[in-house]
């Protein structure tokens, strides 16, 4: 990372701009740089980044803690998985040979019985695939460029995604809006920059129409209309 740090120096010499260094550094996401330039502009740059860094460290251990989360159910699926299979591929089949090869039949019930394991069998090793295949996949969009996309996506198939992002949206809303009034300045030009921070579509409308609406409303209905917010709040 030395030639992005050294070309971020000289970018800084050059413009006298924090922001414009790391914005054209190519090395940080959209939230930290539009921070960093509400930071430069109210003033408060010292706490931004302080606020930033306790931020990517929450998400960080947050991150851990998902992962173990998710990795242990997987690692039983994979190996209930295992055991299906096995039992499915060689063990019924072996009860059903030896049967034959003494010259017995299974009874109705038995046969019944042996004949719904093996669908059954069959229909958790399909479901275990499905459920390993969707979180490799769901592993890699994250990663990619279209993670915005990914999680909008799971925000409207699992209520307790949207409820996630929603609290997100919420807070980085009343970060901006806090640091810009503390800094003297104006609610609409504070609005403006949440809507490019927020970083999802649908919050964007939200505060876009908040703005719209403070001719004819107080801020406090505005943002009870948009929704952003828990009621209480």
């Amino acid at each position: 990372y030395a030639a992005y740090f050294n070309g971020m120096y000289e970018r800084m010499n050059a413009s006298g701009s924090f922001y414009e260094a790391v914005r054209d550094a190519g090395l940080f996401e959209p939230y930290l740089v539009s921070m960093v330039r509400i930071g430069e502009a109210a003033g408060k740059l010292d706490a931004v980044m302080k606020a930033l860094a306790d931020y990517y460290d929450g998400q960080s251990k947050t991150s851990r803690m998902i992962k173990n989360a998710v990795l242990y159910p997987a690692a039983l699926i994979l190996m209930m998985a295992v055991v299906v299979a096995v039992l499915v591929i060689q063990v019924l089949p072996v009860f059903d040979q030896v049967f034959q090869s003494l010259g017995s039949d299974l009874s109705a019930a038995g046969g019944g019985f042996m004949r719904f394991g093996m669908v059954a069998g069959r229909a958790v090793l399909v479901l275990a695939g499905v459920l390993l295949a969707a979180v490799l996949v769901g592993l890699i969009l994250s990663k990619t460029a279209a993670r915005a996309p990914f999680y909008r996506f799971l925000a409207r198939v699992f209520p307790p995604v949207a409820r996630v992002r929603k609290k997100i949206v919420a807070q980085r809303f009343a970060a901006v809006i806090s640091m810009m009034l503390s800094s003297g300045y104006p609610l609409e030009q504070g609005l403006e920059l949440a809507a490019d921070i927020t970083g999802d579509g649908p919050a964007r409308e939200k505060i876009i129409q908040i703005r719209r609406q403070m001719g004819e409303k107080s801020f406090a209905e505005a943002v009870r209309e948009a929704g952003l917010f828990d009621e209480i709040h």
